[in-house]
């Protein structure tokens, strides 16, 4: 195994975005009556947003319309996406993966308006080769497809990716495609949640990260 490309989550693991997300699934909750619990539909981040819909319609046995659903919570998300930051560390392992010579991807279970927004607010468009949002990926961070059509995109075998993630789900389908696994607890989960994926590492935020261990 060897580094030949990076691949990462983009909210809460390179841009300070997962608060938007939060108010933004709040209102639709707000908006149509439903439970409010936050807290289910972001330990499920990563997974594209009418999965997670359809999961919370199980778990609180609703008739919902996750599609419809996830359409008002894009909307709101380019309402609220004006204070978007790149969180520490991002600029500096880009950087580097630059020097090296790697290619670098996102893979995010966003949909391709709302990737485009906090990647232009955040002024990194540029920095990837290839960028496949959620709606567009064969199946949602819960299954490894995603992670498999960036390596094919990227033309890497998918044993010589690192994947850097801050979500569950997303970590572990990137281990069942056989990547190298960071765990970057700078989103909503705690370290302690994020370390029952087994990650190969597990950090504080890209900040943290040893370039030497790439």
């Amino acid at each position: 195994m060897r580094t030949r490309a990076l691949i990462f989550d983009m909210d809460g693991t390179l841009t300070d975005s997962i608060p938007t997300h939060v108010e933004a699934y709040r209102r639709v909750l707000e908006k149509n009556g439903l439970p409010p619990d936050t807290g289910f539909i972001a330990s499920r981040f990563g997974m594209v947003s009418w999965e997670i819909w359809e999961a919370f319609a199980a778990h609180y046995k609703l008739d919902l319309d996750p599609k419809e659903l996830a359409r008002q919570k894009f909307d709101l998300f380019l309402e609220l996406a004006d204070n978007i930051t790149l969180l520490p560390g991002v600029i500096r392992v880009l950087d580097h993966a630059d020097y090296m010579g790697w290619k670098t991807a996102i893979a995010t279970g966003a949909n391709r308006d709302n990737m485009e927004t906090a990647l232009r607010t955040t002024g990194i468009r540029d920095r990837f080769d290839f960028l496949l949002p959620g709606d567009e990926a064969p199946r949602g961070k819960a299954h490894p497809d995603i992670w498999l059509a960036v390596a094919r995109a990227l033309r890497v075998d998918p044993s010589d990716c690192t994947v850097f993630e801050d979500g569950v789900p997303g970590l572990l389908s990137a281990r069942d495609a056989k990547m190298r696994t960071v765990a970057v607890a700078s989103g909503f989960l705690t370290r302690e949640e994020l370390a029952t994926t087994a990650p190969d590492l597990l950090i504080d935020s890209l900040d943290d990260l040893d370039l030497k261990w790439l």
